[in-house]
């Protein structure tokens, strides 16, 4: 069976399915349970443990070398390879692009080996500890593989230095190596070696003699159900032992895992290079695309492959053997930010492993940063908090009653959130899954008085108001503009936004639904001129436009003692300064006279009917047409009506 348990997800936990990881190089587990991955392309040590919390016990993410004598996790790796683990918890790691060998124990940092102590290596790729303490290292730089003695001291226990394969039954030292990436050590203290250049892996006895016990020198997959020195291996990268004996062999260009018995006889367990995509999980480890790059197993026989090909550790357990559970989470629609939500929950045992053993099986609610989790129940589970328990026997192919889990989200959490789910007991290793939920943001109206005007929310395309948008809490921009043109002479102009703010403002979403209305004025436009030209100015109140319905104030000056005659465009007589209602766009002029003219024609310095008649006699041709009061080339009717005007207003002189 294999089951995907780290990887394809992304974060530092708190679920461990779904920690990310870049290149999952190595792994190793210690006697306490907890499982510890070394993924090189973050320059980082994860550790999940048994609960299925997941941490980083070494390296910051930044490639480096820093940190020794000091905390682990603020330390830094470079590309970080092997993992082994001392009987006393301590955690060594090989830190190949810094040629380095790294200890942690009680989460302090030290180097074992390396360039800043004096032991320079080439480049570390594997490590192994014997019960002793002694720290086993492969160089595939040298083609050599170290010992890292408890005083400190380095020297050569594999290899001469010389990529090559001189043969077997040869004192280890001056046995050739060809790249050797993988190495393991028993509990008698014989090591095994990947040693991948040469296809073949080698045991180094105690008595220092090397051997091949598996592949013939020649890369391939012939051999399982026989002999092991007799079949061929393909690309060893990693070599790890069980309890029982059994030999375990990462094949990184066979894309498949290798198992020798303790007879000798070797299988494939996992991958099939000929069939490398029918299957991913909870299935037949057989029939799964594997591409491992370390391997590692523990006392009940599950061996955890780095997998590279696809950024994940995976678990293999034997077929009728122990339990393999999973937990699903699901959730219907969307759930709302300051509301309430419900996922449910179901465990299963997969259909080729054993049963449960009866032992109390936990599933625990580990909810992201804007989701709390206000209850948990389910039939014949006994709920807390974030977790139920059960104790019952759960055959293979069978599942648990369901738990419904009810949630609250924050009122401002994110557009989206994962709720992260683990489970583990019953005598299967421990699982989690993950189920990504869209929130749904609260709704923003906007709109404009009138209706139709442009807004724009956060920089994208204006649209027409008013406009319902799910903008998610936090601070956004919403926009519209100061003036809108309408049509020649008419626009309309931004007073205000319901809130008072300008019309480019901050506004800060919450939870709630809000409504924002930016209200506007429509204006008109007031062309003023003279005539004749330069023979004065007309001041106005302020600007061109002006609020429909707004009354505006007109004032004509003229120049060089030239005087008002009349207003032409509108219907203001001879006020001055006159008022003008401004209910559309309007052209208006003020009319000159030359300096000294007068409508008294008679020069009785009054406009009368005398003056009138003097005008009917001039339009009549019976006297000299010198009095075109409004200058259009002829004494008429209009110039009359001039002179009635004048005397209407007791005076004459503009």
């Amino acid at each position: 069976m294999i089951a995907t348990i780290a990887g394809g997800g992304s974060g530092d936990s708190p679920a461990a399915p779904i920690a990310s990881l870049t290149i999952p190089q190595a792994v190793a587990k210690d006697k306490l349970g907890n499982l510890y991955i070394a993924d090189s392309g973050a320059s980082r040590v994860h550790m999940i443990a048994p609960s299925g919390s997941t941490t980083t016990v070494a390296g910051t993410g930044i490639p480096g070398y820093s940190g020794d004598n000091g905390a682990a996790s603020a330390a830094q790796l470079n590309e970080p390879g092997g993992l082994a683990v001392d009987s006393a918890g301590a955690l060594y790691i090989a830190d190949p692009a810094n040629g380095a060998v790294r200890k942690v124990s009680g989460g302090v940092i030290t180097t074992i080996a390396g360039p800043a102590i004096g032991t320079p290596l080439g480049r570390p790729n594997s490590v192994a500890v014997d019960s002793t303490g002694n720290v086993f290292v492969t160089d595939p730089v040298s083609n050599s593989v170290l010992k890292v003695s408890l005083d400190g001291s380095v020297s050569a226990v594999a290899g001469t230095g010389a990529a090559g394969y001189n043969g077997d039954s040869l004192s280890a030292t001056v046995a050739e190596l060809y790249y050797p990436t993988g190495v393991a050590v028993d509990a008698y203290g014989n090591l095994y070696i990947a040693d991948s250049g040469n296809e073949r892996v080698r045991k180094v006895t105690v008595s220092g003699i090397i051997t091949t016990i598996a592949g013939t020198g020649t890369a391939g997959d012939f051999g399982d159900g026989g002999p092991a020195t007799a079949a061929q291996v393909f690309g060893p990268l990693s070599v790890s032992l069980d309890s029982a004996g059994n030999i375990y062999i990462g094949e990184t260009n066979g894309q498949r895992v290798r198992a020798i018995n303790s007879g000798g006889i070797i299988t494939t367990i996992a991958g099939d290079l000929a069939f490398p995509t029918i299957c991913l999980d909870n299935c037949s480890a057989l029939d799964a695309p594997l591409e491992p790059q370390g391997v590692t197993a523990d006392t009940a026989g599950n061996v955890f492959v780095a997998d590279t090909g696809s950024y994940t550790v995976r678990l293999l357990t034997p077929e009728g053997g122990p339990a393999v559970l999973t937990v699903s989470s699901s959730h219907t629609g969307s759930l709302a930010l300051g509301s309430s939500g419900q996922y449910t929950l179901t465990v299963s045992n997969t259909a080729l492993a054993g049963p449960t053993d009866g032992t109390t099986v936990t599933v625990t609610e580990l909810p992201p940063t804007g989701m709390s989790v206000s209850s948990m129940s389910g039939n014949g589970w006994s709920c807390s908090g974030n977790s139920c328990t059960r104790t019952n026997v759960l055959p293979a192919g069978q599942s648990d009653p369901t738990i419904d889990v009810s949630v609250n989200i924050s009122n401002d959490g994110p557009s989206q959130l994962t709720n992260q789910v683990t489970v583990a007991g019953g005598g299967a290793a421990m699982t989690g899954t993950q189920d990504l939920t869209v929130l749904t943001a609260p709704a923003t109206t906007i709109q404009t008085n009138p209706t139709g005007m442009q807004i724009n929310s956060d920089g994208f395309a204006s649209l027409p108001a008013p406009q319902t948008q799910n903008l998610y809490p936090g601070i956004h921009v919403i926009t519209v503009s100061q003036v809108v043109p309408v049509s020649t002479g008419t626009q309309y102009a931004f007073t205000s936004w319901s809130d008072g703010c300008a019309a480019s403002h901050t506004i800060d979403v919450t939870a709630q639904a809000t409504t924002y209305i930016a209200d506007f004025q429509l204006q008109y436009q007031l062309i003023t001129g003279v005539f004749p030209a330069n023979a004065g100015t007309v001041n106005v109140s302020s600007g061109t436009f002006f609020n429909a319905g707004s009354t505006v104030s007109v004032t004509a000056t003229g120049n060089s003692s030239y005087t008002l005659v009349s207003w032409g465009g509108a219907d203001l007589g001879m006020s001055n300064p006159a008022s003008i209602t401004m209910n559309s766009p309007l052209s208006i002029s003020a009319d000159f006279g030359p300096p000294g003219f007068t409508c008294a024609i008679t020069g009785d310095t009054t406009a009368s009917v005398a003056d009138v008649q003097q005008m009917i006699k001039e339009a009549l041709g019976l006297a000299a047409a010198n009095d075109d009061l409004n200058r259009d080339g002829t004494v008429n009717i209009a110039d009359i009506q001039k002179v009635i005007a004048a005397a209407l207003k007791q005076g004459c002189l503009y």
